[in-house]
């Protein structure tokens, strides 16, 4: 009797969003395996799958999931540094606890030492080892398919499986550069503290070393997972009220990098280096250097000069008074 087309069980495949590819290998591995085997199929459920039919739809999304849920024989949770503490990769492993279903991790990149809490009590595997993903597959697909297999057959995975962790090990670098562009180069929480209406003084410095206000304006900034992004409000002669971008990076001891940009009535292009001011979050205080105009009647030049932002406009009306 053929089993390849018996659907007996369904597998719920917990993963974040970022770990798609990891999620769409490892069903793409139990497939060939009970392919090659002839053994039933498992329908392997993940929400990120863009395959027809294959993930979540609009509309009614969290009963959705609940239902594949609770449909499934067991939850596959892919755990990586990036999704051990997202709140969400344990919400469904621990929604999937408390209907009394097993949840299978497997652990990428990382130690188990590490692992969040709702699995320290699960069997993990290794998603980078031979033995404990030989070891995964065979306790997943058993308790998927209800078969029995054989020793003899189990050998046959190893390359599958050793062809498996070859795309796991290529992904590495997708996660190690995602890591290393959050907690070196952008710091998320840092920028959260920067959301708000600030006060910004710009100062150019001339040949001679003079300084003198080059322009004053407000700004609004708000944060997304990988930026900070700023909107000036410009008063400067003819341009009062034209809006500017500036979108840049925060670091982890809250310094800020920062591009600036616009085609509007002055065309102005630039950067801005900055940090804070003090213990707080309320003052930033750096260098700026680009092209751009004093005025809508001048041509776009070059200037240089410093820089303050604040949330407390005094400060900035303090800044490089005038000569």
């Amino acid at each position: 009797m053929d089993n390849k087309n018996i659907i007996k069980s369904k597998v719920f495949l917990s993963h974040a969003h970022e770990d798609s590819k990891l999620a769409d290998s490892l069903k793409k591995l139990l497939e060939d395996i009970c392919d090659m085997a002839n053994l039933p199929k498992i329908d392997i459920f993940f929400s990120s799958n863009l395959k027809p039919g294959g993930g979540m739809e609009l509309g009614e999304w969290r009963t959705r999931l609940e239902k594949e849920i609770e449909d499934a024989i067991l939850t596959i949770a892919i755990v990586t540094p990036d999704s051990n503490d997202k709140p969400w990769l344990a919400y469904e492993s621990g929604m999937s606890i408390g209907r009394a279903k097993k949840v299978t991790p497997i652990l990428y990149f990382m130690g188990q030492e590490r692992l969040h809490s709702v699995y320290r009590n699960q069997q993990a595997y290794i998603g980078e080892d031979l033995d404990s993903m030989r070891k995964c597959c065979y306790d997943i697909i058993t308790a998927g398919t209800k078969s029995k297999i054989s020793a003899g057959n189990i050998k046959f995975w190893d390359d599958f499986i050793q062809k498996y962790i070859d795309t796991v090990k290529t992904q590495k670098n997708d996660l190690y550069f995602r890591s290393l562009f959050r907690d070196q180069f952008h710091n998320s929480e840092n920028a959260s503290k920067f959301e708000g209406n600030w006060f910004a003084k710009w100062t150019q410095i001339n040949e001679d070393g003079s300084e003198e206000v080059f322009e004053k304006d407000e700004l609004y900034a708000w944060t997304t997972a990988n930026r900070i992004r700023f909107v000036g409000y410009s008063q400067k002669h003819g341009t009062e009220g034209m809006k500017y971008p500036m979108e840049g990076i925060v670091s982890p001891d809250r310094k800020i990098a920062l591009s600036y940009w616009s085609e509007g009535e002055i065309s102005i292009c630039g950067t801005c280096l900055m940090k804070t001011q003090g213990a707080g979050v309320d003052t930033l205080i750096g260098n700026w250097q680009g092209y751009t105009a004093k005025s809508i009647d001048d041509d776009p030049t070059y200037f240089s000069g410093r820089v303050i932002m604040s949330k407390t406009e005094s400060k900035v009306d303090a800044f490089a008074q005038q000569n």
